[in-house]
């Protein structure tokens, strides 16, 4: 995946970035898809990435404290009952990443956190703070209800 040619994304830098320079919509199958590029999302030194390689197609490195998704990945945009909007789709690609589980954890260890960041991003990604309040409210309301709501039915 190294070899081939990487599109940077700076996160949390406080700049606007242009999610449809290197990703679209595919209306198929309603998924977001990179525009035949790699791309290597840069996390601040704060966040600590693990390494970790996915079968979903990235792959964190700690040294850089990076994750590289290839020219393949696929990701549904916003989750919920929300619009999409280009201020949530930076949020959300990163969000579906760091919270895909692999055989050897997460990338971003910390529960709370890596809904933490969705939030982050989506501020700095000009979305109104009130809603991206929501948006993290949610998600972690929702991710730590729903497993225990599937426990007690049995399933």
């Amino acid at each position: 995946m190294e070899s081939e040619q990487i599109i940077d994304v700076q996160l949390l830098n406080g700049s606007l970035v242009d999610v449809d320079a290197f990703a679209e919509y595919r209306e198929q199958d309603r998924r977001f898809g990179m525009r035949g590029k790699n791309v290597r999302l840069i996390f601040p030194e704060k966040y600590k990435i693990r390494d970790l390689k996915s079968r979903h197609g990235w792959q964190s490195y700690s040294a850089s404290n990076t994750i590289v998704l290839s020219r393949h990945y696929t990701w549904d945009g916003p989750s919920g009952p929300t619009f999409d909007t280009p201020s949530l789709r930076l949020a959300s690609l990163v969000h579906d990443i760091i919270c895909t589980e692999t055989a050897r954890g997460y990338a971003i260890k910390g529960y709370v956190l890596r809904h933490e960041i969705y939030r982050l991003i989506a501020i700095d990604q000009q979305c109104p703070r009130w809603r991206a309040n929501g948006h993290f409210a949610a998600l972690v309301g929702f991710n730590w209800a729903y497993p225990l709501y599937k426990k007690l039915r049995g399933k």
